[in-house]
């Protein structure tokens, strides 16, 4: 035995589930009215365009330029010239200034270095007072 306010909520649910039912039989109908109706009208524009001409492709130029594709490549090595020379004083003194950069090139009678001369001046003197006083002995 039910109650009445138990057939009251079976009847709430039940028209509760046809509302619902109807609702979602509307809403899938418009969908497919709206799906129908857009392909029509898609068909029917479709077969109104003029049909165009197929047209000729373009045709791209390219001028072609002669380069080098040689690979560059890189080697670590060591470097020997192919002569020597060797600087071997005729005199001894200190450098005072060096005329030349070094592996510059250098020709035969170029000035490469400038000696401290005080030295030299004097040496020089007292080899001229020597052969003064040996020439005043004489």
């Amino acid at each position: 035995m039910t109650s009445p306010e138990q057939n009251k909520n079976a009847e709430s649910a039940k028209k509760l589930n046809s509302e619902m039912v109807n609702t979602i039989a509307g809403l899938l109908l418009l969908a497919v009215i709206f799906f129908l109706g857009r392909a029509y009208l898609n068909s029917r524009s479709a077969g109104k365009q003029p049909q165009m001409q197929p047209q000729a492709p373009a045709v791209v130029l390219y001028t072609v330029e002669k380069t080098d594709l040689s690979v560059g490549r890189e080697y670590v090595g060591r470097v020997e010239p192919i002569q020597a020379v060797s600087l071997k004083p005729q005199v001894s003194g200190e450098i005072e200034k060096v005329h030349f950069k070094e592996g510059s090139m250098v020709k035969a009678g170029d000035l490469l270095f400038t000696l401290d001369d005080r030295e030299y001046r004097a040496t020089t003197a007292l080899r001229k007072a020597e052969l003064a006083k040996a020439e005043a002995n004489f």
